[in-house]
């Protein structure tokens, strides 16, 4: 943990000279968050999830880059160091708590494996899970009046029945109903 506290103090330092710029930016930034709320929080939980996703995909990588050294070292016809390594010993791994010090990847084509995932990961975030603005729910009616809770839901059952929908449940009422003649036809 201290390896990582030595390699984040920079940051640390840095954000520590200049408290008041931060400070203002923060302000300033909630205050957009909150103004443009309608497209600003779902991009926030969008790149939370594609963070997450990372994360996992950076861990899956150290840890089959670890197995494979392990296994490259275990499985070894050469001779033994006086330290129990074989002469043709790896030292493969990734830098698990600063990923961005390309430096220590080893080998260096790592880095670009864990890129390509990343584009993959965006790719088929957007594929499976597009990100939606949130829908606004309307205060007032057709007529301007203020809506209560009673006038919300009778809105959401005039969407339901006009929405997108609208000839899919018609078409499957349409279908039962002839089902339901065939049957009592059939029971005649």
């Amino acid at each position: 943990m201290d390896e990582l506290w030595y390699e984040l103090q920079p940051i640390y330092d840095h954000i520590l000279e200049n408290q008041i710029l931060y400070g203002i930016g923060g302000v300033i930034t909630l205050i957009l968050v909150i103004l443009l709320r309608k497209w600003s929080i779902p991009l926030i939980f969008y790149a939370v999830e594609y963070s997450v996703y990372l994360l996992i995909m950076h861990t899956f990588v150290h840890l089959l880059t670890r197995l494979t050294a392990w296994f490259r070292n275990s499985s070894s016809m050469k001779a033994l160091r006086p330290d129990g390594m074989p002469l043709d010993a790896v030292e493969w791994t990734t830098p698990y708590f600063v990923p961005w010090k390309l430096e220590r990847y080893d080998p260096q084509w790592i880095v670009y494996i864990e890129l390509a995932f990343a584009v993959i990961i965006l790719a088929l975030m957007a594929w499976f899970r597009p990100m939606k603005t949130q829908k606004v729910k309307p205060r007032y009616g057709i007529d301007g009046r203020k809506l209560d809770d009673k006038g919300k839901e009778e809105l959401a059952r005039m969407a339901a029945r006009f929405g997108r929908d609208r000839y899919r449940i018609e078409f499957q009422r349409e279908e039962q109903m002839i089902r339901e003649q065939e049957k009592k036809i059939k029971r005649q």
